[in-house]
């Protein structure tokens, strides 16, 4: 499923942050880094689709920390006001949540991390029994 990687690449990498996005761990300069989370979140149906959470968090490093906290702010807001996440039809998108709130995780000698964490919900199709 190209769930992260849509939310990577057609999301977050779309914005202008001067700063790499990457998966799923972050540079050793300032940087975006997207991780996805393993959960067992999901309602099957008799048809086979099911309703899957996907637990992911964003992390933002950078050299000053208004910047790292205020970048880490903008794609929160951006993803909780995603209305849809395109996809290669497989799946529709329900909603995003914010599972934790944007915090410092770091704060090192020359830089400054911060975290926030997400929860997107996914119907999946199931099997096209008549097809």
């Amino acid at each position: 499923m190209d769930i992260l990687e849509r939310l990577i690449v057609e999301i977050i990498n779309e914005q202008d942050y001067d700063l790499p996005v990457v998966s799923p761990i972050l540079l050793e300069e300032n940087s975006v880094a997207v991780m996805g989370i393993s959960t067992n979140d999901n309602r099957l149906y008799y048809d086979g689709s099911k309703e899957q959470s996907f637990t992911f968090q964003v992390l933002v490093r950078h050299e000053v920390q208004f910047e790292a906290y205020r970048t880490l702010l903008h794609i929160a807001n951006l993803l909780l006001n995603k209305k849809d996440v395109r996809s290669s039809h497989s799946y529709d998108f329900m909603q995003m949540r914010m599972a934790e709130e944007p915090k410092r995780l770091v704060k090192a000698e020359d830089y400054y991390i911060f975290a926030a964490q997400f929860s997107a919900e996914f119907y999946i199709r199931g099997v096209d029994i008549d097809g």
